[in-house]
């Protein structure tokens, strides 16, 4: 049996990222997450490996 590991990360959108003003990083308890859309194209490679058939 074959087994594939896939890394994903949690990124925050674009659209609701707020700056902390003294310390000039992101703040993340404001800003939604999402999955990064390049591994969610790894994960989709990995099950599409996973589902060819093993060769005699």
């Amino acid at each position: 049996m074959k087994r594939y590991i896939v890394f994903l990360k949690q990124v925050p959108q674009s659209t609701r990222v707020e700056i902390d003003p003294i310390t000039k990083t992101l703040k993340r308890s404001s800003a939604l997450c999402k999955t990064n859309p390049d591994d969610l194209c790894a994960l989709q490679a990995a099950l599409n490996l996973k589902k060819r058939p093993e060769p005699k």
